[in-house]
């Protein structure tokens, strides 16, 4: 991957009437450059830069007219920065839209939502002075990635046309025009998330087009959606500052509507946070792999009795039927639905009859020994204790406390309860696994999300860890690292001996003492 492929003959897009051909094409040598230099076969000059060392020597219209499209999407910086200088010095005639590039501009934006929640749909007019209509498609995948760019692609036609072709398919259930305030973060979320996930979606045009939706974004305005708003990108923003009232909202109407009482009802609120932490589409709004997906987490992630587990998917069931009264759901995906709920069904009662191995210290282990039942008083709120710490352990760990406590002040729906744990796990780790703490690979951020994180899920209070990465600024996923941490729950076990339920919050003991009728 070292040699360039031959050069291609740039003067086929002189004549284009929009950039669209050009784009792809660029954006396909930035792909190969991509995949060579991710997996170590690019040991010498990458090859977009010496296919573009070869433009810059070449002083011709075709060779001025990729610069001018590689200058607004080239993803290296040092070699953009030089594509722009030596086209100050370019005089040549060229197509009207290649001198409009750097005017470009987001004009209508066009949201498109399905029955079954798995996909959004977006529909950008970029207007370019000199060139066609152009309009990019962007889609996010809601459920099995949980946020990420599921595709991008530009097109040679006007945004009507997009709509028409949108409207016509049968799987979706509304398409608009919506305001495109908030849909740079939106997309910049769901660009993040696919960095970070591994493997990313990936078809024919994703994640080639990367440089073209990273320019698509620099277009956009960073105002806020509306936080009223009923567009995808106003949701997201409030789930993103911990309002989850669109949950709850739909939580209280079926509450009310199924009258679900005791176990059903204890079931359905954790169902709907599962499914809203794992996925990202509404409640209303159900597919096959969204009911796959969130069995299977229930199956895995909720310690419980027999008896209480097989109420979800019983409650799921009610769910199905009462929300395809409210969005009129077709006959056709609600029938795929029931009969994918039968399926996994079966896998379900299958995963929570097998008796699970849990590392001492943690909730399961304590529901294997027995079902105490649990002081539900209010953890106090406690001031992070050092007192007891070696010297050499004391500044990393306030630098620690400090983090979770910034991270606390903008998380609204972290409680004091939830506070207090971490101060407890932070410490008692500290003092049975010191290497962990003073790990060098470690910053004060990373070990502050690391307790976080394990906090809450020993807690069983699920939490989306993607927003917990962001809260503490971290780019990188550290999923092998909480591992770590659990394992420190069998030594704090062993050596502190911490009663039961030391780590959890008041609700987290009530709902215990509920689920498995302790007595």
């Amino acid at each position: 991957m070292t040699t360039p492929p031959p050069a291609p003959d740039v003067r086929q897009f002189l004549n284009d009437e929009s950039p669209v051909d050009l784009i792809e094409f660029l954006n396909g040598l930035f792909y190969v450059e991509r995949v060579a230099r991710e997996e170590g076969i690019d040991e010498g000059t990458p090859v977009g830069t010496t296919y573009f060392e070869e433009l810059w020597g070449e002083d011709s219209p075709e060779s001025t007219m990729a610069l001018a499209v590689a200058a607004v999407l080239d993803p290296n910086d040092e070699r953009k920065s030089r594509t722009q200088e030596i086209l100050a010095s370019r005089e040549h005639e060229l197509p009207a839209w290649a001198e409009g590039l750097t005017q470009a501009s987001i004009g209508e934006v066009i949201e498109s939502t399905q029955y079954a929640g798995d996909i959004v749909y977006y529909a950008l007019e970029l207007a370019i002075p000199g060139s066609e209509p152009v309009a990019v498609n962007v889609s996010i995948d809601l459920t099995e990635t949980n946020g990420a760019i599921y595709d991008c692609f530009a097109t040679a036609l006007p945004l009507d046309a997009v709509r028409d072709v949108m409207r016509r398919n049968e799987d979706q259930e509304r398409t608009m025009t919506v305001p495109v305030a908030g849909l740079k973060k939106v997309l910049s979320n769901a660009l993040y998330l696919d960095e970070i996930t591994i493997p990313s979606h990936e078809n024919e045009s994703w994640p080639l087009n990367r440089p073209l939706l990273t320019w698509v974004i620099s277009l956009l305005p960073d105002n806020e959606a509306p936080a009223n708003g009923q567009t995808f990108a106003a949701a997201r923003a409030r789930q993103e500052n911990d309002d989850f009232s669109d949950r709850d909202k739909v939580l209280k109407e079926f509450l009310k509507a199924e009258k679900l009482t005791g176990d059903d009802r204890d079931a359905a609120e954790q169902l709907f946070e599962i499914a809203s932490n794992y996925t990202m589409a509404d409640l209303l709004h159900w597919s096959p792999l969204r009911i796959e997906i969130v069995l299977d987490t229930i199956a895995r992630k909720v310690i419980a009795a027999q008896d209480y587990l097989e109420t979800f998917p019983l409650v799921l069931e009610r769910l199905l039927v009462w929300s395809k009264k409210q969005i009129k759901r077709p006959a056709d995906l609600h029938t795929r639905l029931m009969e994918e709920l039968e399926e996994q069904h079966k896998n379900f009662a299958k995963e929570v009859t097998e008796e699970p191995e849990y590392a001492e210290g943690t909730i399961g282990a304590l529901l294997q020994k027995g079902r105490p039942r649990l002081d539900e008083s209010p953890l106090p709120l406690e001031a992070l204790n050092t007192e007891d710490l070696s010297p050499e352990l004391v500044d990393r760990v306030k630098a620690t406390g400090k983090q979770i406590l910034r991270w606390f002040r903008t998380h609204q729906t972290a409680d004091v309860e939830i506070l207090t744990a971490t101060r407890r796990l932070l410490h008692d780790v500290a003092v049975v696994r010191p290497d962990l703490i003073s790990d060098p690979r470690y910053t004060p951020a990373q070990l502050g999300a690391l307790i976080v994180l394990v906090t809450y899920d020993n807690s069983l209070v699920l939490i989306d860890e993607d927003s917990v990465l962001r809260g503490f600024d971290l780019a990188e996923p550290i999923d092998e690292e909480v591992e770590d941490f659990f394992e420190a729950l069998d030594d704090i076990d062993e050596e502190l001996a911490r009663p039961a339920g030391y780590f959890l919050t008041s609700e987290m003991r009530r709902r215990w003492n509920v689920v498995y009728k302790t007595t």
